[in-house]
């Protein structure tokens, strides 16, 4: 008998899935690491797209950025084209398995930059400004990953043409990755490593400079959540600790650090604050917080 996890189960359904529908593209998304991941199975794709390498689920992948791109360079197939950006912090290690797998390495070439202009996000690319769905300074590493995708694509003779890109570059959603509902002045954002919390804060300071924070905030214990505290707060921040289950940091630990924080028990007063909140420290809790209603 061969017991499978949840994630293994689905990711057979969904490669019989895309069989039976004769999809033209199937996009690949890998839970952990790549390597050993349930979706490597496949020997040959159009190409590997790897983002940014950094060091989380290391007690699987490794504690060095080196043995983690290692595992992430495992998704590289024979042969076949592998997008990464010069700056990807693993890219030499990366560059290594490539070159003995015979894979070209494509480094993004557009330029990229982006505006927030009268509570509008653009982005600019090449020096056309276009409206931009996704929230994060960070977006605009992963969009330059995108389009060389795009480029790649049409030239394998699929039709993306610019008016499609252009589309999606308004309408594209991501939840959970710096998700602002404006009218309540409220972030979420799954950010649970401290590349990721630095990005985050980063972002928060880039979209709404000297604002005071009211932060919602929640960690499983086995993440360097010192760190991402750190990397999280500044002076004059209200902190409330959300303990969503029995895998999180608990708020007596959490208090250790942060003397001055609350225990997220009774919200009704956050709701009704003007300051910007923001959900982070776990994809875990926004879920939790959002499938409750408790900022609503």
């Amino acid at each position: 008998m061969i017991i499978l996890t949840e994630f293994e189960l689905l990711t057979a359904v969904a490669y019989c899935y895309f069989a039976d529908e004769k999809v033209d593209i199937a996009i690949i998304e890998t839970g952990l690491g790549g390597r050993f991941d349930a979706t490597n199975v496949c020997d040959k794709n159009l190409f590997s797209i790897i983002t940014s390498v950094s060091k989380d689920h290391t007690e699987r992948l490794g504690k060095t950025i080196k043995k983690i791109a290692f595992e992430k360079a495992g998704i590289i197939k024979k042969g076949c084209p592998v997008i990464i950006s010069k700056s990807n912090k693993g890219f030499s290690t990366i560059k290594e398995v490539a070159k003995e797998k015979k894979s070209n390495i494509i480094n993004p070439s557009k330029r990229i930059k982006i505006l927030f202009e009268n509570a509008v996000n653009y982005v600019v690319i090449d020096g056309e400004k276009h409206e931009f769905s996704l929230y994060g300074l960070y977006q605009k590493e992963n969009l330059k990953l995108v389009l060389s995708a795009v480029d790649l694509l049409n030239k394998y003779g699929f039709k993306a043409g610019k008016e499609s890109v252009l589309k999606a570059l308004k309408s594209v959603k991501w939840e959970c990755r710096f998700e602002w509902h404006k009218n309540e002045n409220l972030v979420i954002d799954g950010a649970h490593n401290p590349s990721g919390t630095k990005k985050l804060r980063e972002s928060l300071d880039f979209y709404f400079p000297n604002q005071k924070i009211i932060w919602i905030y929640g960690t499983l214990k086995n993440k360097n959540y010192v760190q991402n505290m750190k990397n999280l707060f500044r002076k004059g921040d209200e902190i409330y600790y959300f303990e969503f289950d029995e895998r999180c940091l608990k708020y007596k630990e959490f208090k250790k650090y942060y003397s001055c924080g609350h225990n997220f028990l009774d919200n009704a007063h956050i709701l009704k604050s003007t300051d910007l909140k923001v959900v982070a420290g776990s994809l875990y809790m926004p879920d939790y917080i959002t499938s409750r209603g408790l900022l609503k």
